[in-house]
């Protein structure tokens, strides 16, 4: 189910049910596709600013309502809803105003609030239809409002293939490949992104070695490399231009990936340069690649409990990929070092599928698929190394 769930509520209104709602949230959607706790925004930025950009990027608003949720005050006496700072007023005004679908949540015996007792921005909150979550019913409650959240992503995505459409049909090529690239739902933007990334990257490495065993000494050597450093190019173009495009709709996976394609290119491109000028080999490659697990774990450090299963999954075997070429870049020319590189691609391949086999009732197939694919390509690549150079060099 494509499309992202944002959950609004009032820290000290019942939290616990919120934790136990999102819980269970978790089971039904993804983890990329829910938002909540937004409030890890860095001292300088316009909170407003990062709280629209927010709901933006959310099809669905569910507002969870406590008994205390429309008196809550703060250390003044004064009530919360009536400062146009408040956080949770910010976001339920921020998807009326961009016209979200937005789903009260009324815990237990809470009540819907009337639009007299309601600041201005607020008042067609009133309007909207709410379900109700109770102690007793919390299994059929919660399950009776996945299934409207369900309807309701299904919903926003026809509304965007209709746009997609009529931007078609207005003769606007451009414009309607831009809303169609804008509007990719997070799991299948990620999938073929990394569908692209695996292939481009496979048949690099696997011409370069073919072309490097029977071309060595060849004028016609550094001619294949600087056409590798063109196309590594032209993908760090393309991933850029994919980035700029969906940067409203960007998912943290999509990030995560981002970064991958992005050192993964660049590592290329170094490596092929060095190469084409005969001045380098998979040595130059080392630093872009140790670069990409140093910002891999700043990323990491930054989300802190916001990290997400395919997230971790992305940066985890995205990692174990530059750490392998790390390795093999240093034992380059040393007797035997296709066969260390070969033993630790086992061991990568051997822990992410472990990982995988670990989660697989938690993780959803996607990330479960970031685990498989990481393990088989880096043991193919490490195959095709060690077949290539006879099993002592890499």
């Amino acid at each position: 189910m494509a499309g992202n769930i944002f959950i609004n509520y009032r820290r000290g209104d019942d939290p616990g049910f919120t934790q136990a709602l999102y819980t269970r949230l978790e089971q039904a959607f993804a983890a990329d596709q829910l938002f909540m706790d937004v409030d890890n925004i860095a001292p300088g930025l316009d909170f407003v600013q990062v709280l629209n950009e927010q709901v933006a990027r959310c099809d669905v608003l569910i507002a969870v309502i406590g008994k205390n949720w429309l008196d809550a005050a703060d250390s003044s006496g004064e009530r919360r809803l009536d400062n146009p700072e408040d956080f949770v007023r910010i976001e339920i005004e921020s998807a009326l105003a961009q016209r979200k679908r937005v789903i009260p949540v009324l815990v237990n015996d809470a009540k819907m609030p009337r639009s007299t007792e309601l600041p201005e921005g607020l008042k067609a909150f009133a309007r909207c239809n709410a379900v109700r979550l109770t102690h007793e019913r919390f299994r059929a409650d919660a399950q009776s409002l996945v299934k409207a959240l369900e309807e309701a992503l299904s919903a926003a995505d026809r509304e965007r293939r209709e746009r997609r459409k009529k931007d078609a049909a207005s003769g606007d090529a451009w414009k309607g490949f831009r809303a169609w690239v804008a509007a990719l739902p997070p799991r299948e933007s990620w999938l073929v992104s990394l569908g692209f990334i695996a292939i481009v990257l496979f048949l690099w490495r696997l011409a370069a070695l073919f072309f490097w065993l029977h071309m060595r000494g060849s004028g016609e050597l550094g001619g294949l490399f600087g056409l590798s450093a063109l196309v590594s190019v032209a993908a760090l173009l393309i991933i850029l231009a994919g980035v700029y495009l969906r940067r409203e709709s960007l998912s943290a996976p999509g990030v995560a990936l981002t970064w991958l394609a992005v050192f993964s290119f660049l590592s290329l491109l170094v490596n092929s340069v060095m190469i084409a000028g005969g001045a380098g080999s998979l040595i130059a490659a080392s630093l872009p690649c140790g670069l990409a697990i140093l910002a891999a774990a700043f990323v990491v450090s930054l989300r802190g409990r916001h990290v997400g299963g395919l997230e971790m999954a992305v940066y985890l075997m995205g990692s174990a990929l530059f750490a392998n070429i790390i390795l093999a870049s240093s034992m380059l020319g040393t007797e035997g070092a296709a066969g260390v590189e070969f033993a630790a691609a086992i061991v990568i391949a051997a822990a992410g599928l472990g990982i995988a086999v670990w989660r697989r009732n938690k993780a959803n197939g996607a990330e479960l698929a970031v685990y498989g694919f990481s393990a088989a390509y880096i043991l193919a690549v490490a195959l095709i190394g060690m077949l290539g150079t006879g099993g002592t060099s890499s």
